[in-house]
């Protein structure tokens, strides 16, 4: 049996600041100035290896919540009738199965852009084929909106519950919608507390 500690899940991002956090590190990380007077190889790889940062960006994101989350055969029995009592173990596992989805697919639209890069004879048809990759890697993750946003409260739920109250620092604090639920964590620092969560 799997251990596994629930108070290492971090705060997951909505999707338009895992976007805008992916492409704004591949801009600072990457080189920006390119000649239309270089060599055609050169300028393919100048274009190749934005896309494949930005796919990796996406990819360690991505993984670093499917090794968050656990499956949920894989943790013991208490924690799983726990989970599925509070957080619905059917929407958990369709909400993690979308991100590996979305993973997979953040790769094959990669893998598709470099290879038709590789044809490219031009500065502008490479710039192109460089603007469409991130834009599809961007509208997959758009599409896991409604995922992320499950999974986020999942983890007010399982590592708090409603007797663990989490430590707000100084400087922020929850909020609770007026109809009542879960407290909004987005930009919250918090540490849970009085959480009986031994790993077995």
């Amino acid at each position: 049996m799997a251990h596994h500690s629930f108070k290492k899940i971090m705060v997951l991002l909505s999707a338009k600041d895992f976007i805008d956090l992916a492409l704004s590190k591949t801009q600072q990380k990457t080189p920006t100035v390119i000649h239309k007077h270089y060599q055609i190889h050169r300028i393919r790889h100048f274009y190749m290896r934005k896309v494949k940062f930005t796919q990796q960006n996406y990819r360690d994101r991505l993984s670093q919540i499917l090794s968050d989350f656990p499956k949920l055969d894989d943790i013991h029995p208490f924690y799983a009738d726990l989970m599925n009592i509070l957080y619905d173990k059917d929407h958990y596992k369709l909400a993690v199965g979308q991100i590996n989805i979305a993973k997979n697919l953040v790769d094959n639209v990669a893998k598709d852009y470099v290879r038709l890069m590789k044809y490219g004879d031009s500065l502008y048809c490479c710039k192109q084929l460089k603007q469409s990759a991130p834009g599809q890697m961007c509208t997959i993750t758009k599409r896991q909106k409604q995922s992320l946003e499950y999974l986020e409260q999942g983890i007010y739920y399982t590592l708090c519950g409603k007797g663990g109250l989490k430590k707000l620092n100084d400087k922020t604090s929850a909020k609770q919608p007026e109809s009542g639920g879960t407290y909004c964590l987005k930009d919250t620092v918090f540490q849970c507390v009085n959480i009986p969560f031994a790993e077995h």
